[in-house]
């Protein structure tokens, strides 16, 4: 693989081709670390790849749903500058939005060849095995000073999890698919460096996301039969019990969930990890009962959503039962599309999840990605507000890309079959 990356020229038109495959590898190793140095990259991949674009190119990946979808998106939130007072963080999300999801989306769906797909997941793989012995050592105070009680440098703790999810995810099925006993124990003890990452950076939302997006994608994978719903449900249960009676700040924060529980239904006290992202769901439901149908509709943007939330939360959670400033933001992508873009944007929020999941792929390794990607999404929009992460973001764009070349590719080699059997069926006819 990495022969092929470094000195194998065949089957590209010319060096802009060869050299746009080799950089959006590039990207993806690159993704964990600088997200600074990724839009660099990225600069360069689209003029790259303006230079090697054509109309059928064009035409062929604007019909593919995902981007679709997010095309919406990303004009409503344009437009939405039309009714909100406070605009400039509607063009900063704007800009996100077609800087790291639209147009990587776009580039990658129709540049990376069949045989570059595996070498850029692999690269992102690899970046994140370096990342992990990067916060291994800050944790055992190899190279860095431990910082917040999270061995993670480079991004947030929680936006750190959702790649560890995905990751662990991916790692799981080399591990069930891969013979050579050597590479397995690599492989699995990979997964539990990371799992005991998730553990003991104390990220509640990466353990939450890979729970349940394991159980669920491994459920749809294998087609359910009831002795591996067993094995899948109590996997995760097994090694949280595990976690729970070993490392202490994972019983302090498991412990804290109930706490936060408590505090909410007990006093109504929001002003606490869990009950700020509660909250979120709370003080959205108090907002659509006092907002105006096209409010609710359309949403007030992105740049009054700010000063309306601060209005609502001193409204209907003033005095010391709850702090403002918790507030800044919802905790949920979900509450915070609905906040700057009303019910128009979540609809197409979601229609753009779903549209991941509708992807047709026979592939196996793409097929359980593709329900891996789905599903840590899905889970983590919940919690926070990881639509306007540009490590999730990218993330999300290079592996939908990556998915949607394949769905091509696989139509591409079923095309011919068919008109082969039309066309027999034809001369049978005559």
């Amino acid at each position: 693989m990495i022969k092929k990356f470094l000195f194998d020229l065949s089957g590209f038109a010319n060096y802009r081709e060869l050299w746009l495959n080799r950089l959006i590898v590039l990207l993806a190793f690159v993704l964990p670390f600088s997200e600074g140095f990724a839009k660099k990259i990225l600069a360069v991949i689209f003029l790259l790849w303006l230079s090697t674009l054509n109309k059928e190119k064009i035409f062929n990946t604007l019909k593919e749903r995902p981007i679709i979808y997010f095309g919406i998106l990303t004009l409503a939130m344009l437009l939405s500058v039309v009714y909100t007072t406070e605009y400039s963080y509607n063009l900063t999300l704007f800009n996100r939005f077609v800087i790291y999801i639209l147009l990587p989306m776009m580039i990658i769906s129709s540049s990376v060849r069949k045989d570059y797909i595996m070498i850029v997941i692999s690269g992102f793989l690899f970046s994140m095995f370096i990342s992990e012995v990067i916060s291994y050592g800050i944790l055992f105070d190899f190279w860095l000073e431990l910082k917040h009680g999270y061995p993670v440098y480079f991004m947030p703790h929680v936006f750190y999890g959702v790649l560890l999810s995905f990751t662990i995810l991916i790692m799981t099925y080399h591990a069930t698919r891969i013979q050579n006993k050597l590479y397995k124990m690599v492989i699995i003890f990979f997964i539990l460096t990371m799992i005991g990452n998730l553990v003991i950076s104390g990220a509640r939302t990466g353990q939450i996301i890979l729970v349940l997006s394991f159980i669920l994608t491994n459920l749809l994978f294998y087609k359910i039969k009831m002795r591996l719903i067993l094995k899948i449900v109590l996997l995760p249960i097994i090694i949280s019990s595990i976690a729970y009676n070993v490392y202490p700040k994972f019983k302090v924060r498991a412990d804290r969930i109930i706490i936060d529980i408590e505090q909410v239904v007990e006093k109504q006290n929001y002003n606490t990890p869990l009950g700020t992202r509660i909250g979120g769901y709370v003080l959205t439901y108090k907002m659509i009962q006092s907002n105006t149908i096209f409010e609710n509709l359309f949403g007030h943007g992105a740049g009054d959503i700010h000063k309306e939330k601060a209005e609502a939360s001193k409204k209907y959670f003033g005095g010391k039962m709850f702090e403002q400033e918790y507030f800044s933001q919802f905790h949920s992508s979900y509450m915070d599309v609905f906040g700057w873009l009303g019910l128009v944007g979540l609809v197409l929020t979601v229609l753009f999840l779903y549209s991941i999941y509708r992807i047709k792929i026979e592939d196996e390794f793409l097929r359980y990605i593709k329900l891996s990607l789905f599903f840590v999404l899905v889970f983590a929009y919940f919690p926070d507000s990881g639509l306007d992460s540009q490590y999730v973001m990218l993330l999300t764009s290079i592996f939908i890309g990556l998915l949607l070349v394949q769905q091509r590719l696989e139509r591409e080699e079923i095309t011919p079959i068919i008109e082969s059997d039309n066309s027999i069926n034809n001369r049978a006819k005559d």
